[in-house]
């Protein structure tokens, strides 16, 4: 069974992929990323497809890579917190967007 920091950080890159392809196909927020704003040109089923597809392959990659290292915990934790980050982000941008609507 997957630790639960395993499938959080799954849980947190659909909702990544989720929200941005909201603000930027409904709400035409420019995509920061320069990597991703070139997926997102492609179209929302493509940047969804690879960036959920990438995600689920570099997680899954690091959690066989780091079974059994002592330092599995201190890299997930901290890919945690990266996302969270991110997260805040969408967050406090669409409370600014929809406060100055």
């Amino acid at each position: 069974m997957p630790d639960s920091k395993v499938a959080l950080l799954h849980v947190f890159n659909i909702l990544d992929a989720a929200i941005t392809t909201h603000v930027v196909y409904c709400l035409g927020v420019e995509e920061a990323n320069p990597i991703m704003a070139l997926l997102i040109e492609r179209g929302p089923i493509v940047f969804l497809l690879v960036k959920c597809v990438v995600g689920v392959v570099a997680i899954t990659f690091l959690d066989k890579v780091l079974a059994r290292s002592a330092r599995r915990r201190m890299v997930f934790s901290m890919l945690l917190g990266v996302y969270t980050l991110v997260l805040l982000w969408h967050l406090v941008g669409l409370v600014g967007f929809f406060s100055f609507s």
